[in-house]
């Protein structure tokens, strides 16, 4: 039996919501500064800001250069470090519980004083370009982006985090700036501490950091859900030596009730060393090295993917033998044995997880996004157990569907011609 989870939430004078958790026996914490939007919230003219945004937030303050920046950074003995996603923003780090006050001060600095010098500007153009030439250079990422525009055309979900290099010509010092000043405001953050560390004094540094904070709230654009897009893309490469594949489906959202016989599904599929697509694809016949299944979930949609890399020779071997797995979850009842070794890898992954404080951190910032409530690791586990293999057949069933099918092959692939008939799930 897991301890009880000692989480509380306190909202600061301005309006950000700040939630703690306390771990015991750990001598670190881990703080997370979110926004509650990420690049699916773009204007299309301008893909990719939130990302640059995001860079530009460490290139220095009125207060501090990039390089003490860096600096304070390295005497915390621990990282501080900011990513984008499709839904989010976030300032993280993790270091001893005594360093908090350091931190706190210097992610209040990066957020409430940011420089935006049009020199800086112009020289982390030039990096987030190269970044995005290192993703063309990567026939996996490559391949992920592709299929994602595909399968999400003509919707922000559909465009990468980075943009490309066409808006990145685009934008401006000012849109940067113009950025800043229209999402940046207590209603829409949020921030979310784990690890070793007093409740109340957390909330009254957070105050003191955070409190003062104060922008415009601006109008939000309700989020359209995309519409999933069935198609075939063959992508020449001619450079690979291997073809690369995805082989998606829809998914469910994050909050879906049905989100952990979704979970054990993949997991069977192909989420897991004694998986069957790694199994029979890899370890049976040797025609992989890498293959895999994965579930992407938002707040309203998501996909499910099989991902492979093959020889020319054997893709559409590789393809055969993948849908022959994915037609037999749908058709048999998987064995009680191999639901059970499931429910036991992702207990186990679960649980080893929460000894982390950045993963509990990351934990309370989606459970308040997704859910707008905490559900505790007795009631994940309870529900990872009351999965039947019942449920994971009707999870197959409603996904696996040939008029979801999605398909992204790339490398030497002029002579790789695959039909919608090869793969038929039906």
């Amino acid at each position: 039996m897991q301890e009880k989870q000692d989480i509380q939430i306190h909202t600061l004078d301005n309006g950000i919501i700040v939630i703690t958790e306390r771990m015991e026996h750990i001598y670190s914490l881990s703080i997370g500064l979110w926004l509650k939007e990420g690049s699916r919230d773009e204007d299309k003219k301008l893909l990719g800001i939130s990302h640059f945004t995001e860079h530009m937030f460490f290139k220095g303050t009125i207060n501090k250069t990039a390089l003490e920046i860096a600096k304070i950074i390295d005497s915390l003995g621990g990282n501080i470090d900011a990513f984008t996603s499709k839904e989010n923003m976030c300032f993280y780090g993790s270091f001893l519980e005594e360093h908090f006050p350091i931190a706190a001060e210097l992610f209040s600095d990066l957020i409430s004083n940011p420089r935006f010098d049009p020199l800086e500007t112009e020289k982390e153009r030039n990096v987030i370009i190269e970044e995005i030439k290192s993703i063309d250079d990567s026939p996996s990422d490559l391949l992920f982006d592709q299929f994602t525009r595909f399968f999400w055309a003509h919707h922000p979900l559909g465009e990468p985090i980075s943009g490309d290099i066409k808006t990145m010509a685009r934008i401006t010092n000012n849109d940067v700036r113009n950025f800043f000043l229209q999402k940046f405001y207590p209603h829409n953050m949020l921030i979310t501490v784990a690890g070793s560390l007093d409740h109340e004094e957390i909330y009254k540094l957070s105050n003191h950091y955070f409190g003062s904070f104060k922008a415009v709230p601006q109008p939000k654009e309700p989020r359209i859900a995309p519409v999933n897009h069935s198609f075939i893309k063959h992508i020449n490469k001619s450079q690979l030596e291997q073809v690369h594949v995805c082989l998606g489906t829809a998914g469910y959202p994050a909050n879906d009730e049905k989100r952990y016989a979704y979970y054990l599904l993949n997991t069977i599929l192909g989420g897991s060393m004694s998986s069957r697509l790694f199994q029979k694809i890899r370890e049976e016949e040797g025609i992989v090295y890498s293959v895999l299944s994965l579930i992407n979930s938002y707040l309203d949609t998501g996909f499910t993917v099989v991902y492979l890399a093959t020889s020319k020779e054997n893709t559409k071997k590789a393809l055969k033998l993948s849908s022959e797995e994915i037609i037999k979850l749908k058709n048999e009842p998987v064995d009680a044995m191999e639901l059970e070794r499931a429910k036991q890898h992702i207990k186990g992954n679960l649980l080893l997880g929460l000894e982390i404080s950045s993963n509990r951190m990351v934990n309370l910032a989606k459970q308040h996004i997704y859910f707008d409530k905490f559900i505790s690791t007795e009631e994940t586990i309870e529900s990872i157990e009351s999965v039947t293999v019942e449920d994971i057949q009707e999870v197959a069933n409603d996904l696996f569907q040939t008029r979801y099918l999605a398909l992204a092959i790339i490398g030497k692939v002029n002579n790789v011609k695959i039909d919608i008939n090869e793969i038929n799930w039906d």
